[in-house]
C-alpha cells in the first residue's frame, strides 16, 4: 500500500528534505509504502479486490500486488487533459455520473448548486472544478456534521459537537499538550 502514483506525500516531502538537509543532494525523492501479506488459499480477483478495499484509502492510496510495482510512485507522467462535463447538453444526470466516476462524494444539494452555478454561467463545468469544489466542500475541510444542529430527543442542544469538543479543550486549558 502506498500512496497514489502521481502524487507527493507529505511524508515524501517532508523525508526527503531531510535527507538534502543531511547532504544527501543525490536523492530525488524518499516514499513509504505498508506491505501487508495475506495468508490465505489463492484468492480470486473479487476476493483479493475486498481485501485491498479494506487496506486502503482509494482516494489516497494504491494497493500493489509486486514489490517491483512501486516503481510507478517515481515514473513522470504527462498531466491528462482537463476534460468537460457536459451539464448543459445532458443536465443533471451528467453531474450525478461525473460525481461517481470521479469519486467526488457530493450530496444531492451540492449537485442542485452546481447545476444552478453553470447553468446561469451558461457554460459546462471542468474536472478541475469539480475536484476544488469537491475538495472545499468535503466534511474534512467544512466540518458540516460537526458544526451541524444536534437535536436529541426533538430538543435543539446549545451546542454543536464541534462546539462541545471545543468547550471541553477550553475547561482543561492547563491540562493539555496538543490544541485544536
Amino acid at each position: 500500500m502506498t500512496p497514489r502514483p502521481g502524487t507527493i506525500s507529505p511524508w515524501s516531502s517532508k523525508a526527503t528534505d531531510i535527507a538534502h538537509n543531511c547532504g544527501l543532494a543525490q536523492v530525488v525523492r524518499l516514499e513509504r509504502g505498508v506491505a501487508y501479506y495475506v495468508e490465505a488459499s489463492t484468492l480470486t480477483e473479487a476476493q483479493w479486490a475486498a481485501v485491498a478495499a479494506e487496506l486502503h484509502d482509494r482516494m489516497m492510496e494504491s494497493v500493489f500486488d509486486a514489490l517491483e510495482a512501486g516503481e510507478k510512485l517515481f515514473a513522470h507522467h504527462q498531466p491528462t487533459p482537463v476534460t468537460s462535463v457536459d451539464l448543459l447538453g445532458e443536465g443533471r444526470q451528467a453531474l450525478i455520473d461525473a460525481n461517481l466516476r470521479l469519486g467526488l462524494a457530493l450530496a444531492d444539494d451540492e449537485i442542485d448548486y452546481l447545476q444552478d452555478a453553470f447553468t446561469r454561467l451558461g457554460r459546462n463545468p471542468n474536472d478541475i472544478e469539480l475536484y476544488m469544489f469537491a475538495q472545499a466542500n468535503s466534511e474534512h475541510c467544512r466540518h458540516k456534521i460537526f458544526n451541524a444542529d444536534w437535536i436529541i430527543d426533538g430538543e435543539q442542544q446549545p451546542k454543536s459537537l464541534f462546539k462541545m469538543i471545543k468547550n471541553t479543550f477550553e475547561k482543561n486549558a492547563g491540562l493539555r499538550a496538543v490544541g485544536l
